[in-house]
């Protein structure tokens, strides 16, 4: 299997329409997340 082929897959998209090479620009569009809060530890 070459690489491209090998990154063909790997950046596949899932079920939800996202896939590991989807940015976090992309998964966030037309989110409004103004009234969230995070907490990351």
């Amino acid at each position: 299997m070459g690489i491209g082929r090998l990154w063909s897959y790997v950046c596949r998209d899932g079920p939800s329409g996202f896939g590991a090479c989807s940015t976090a620009e992309q998964v966030t569009a037309g989110i409004d997340a103004s009234n969230l809060t995070a907490i990351v530890t």
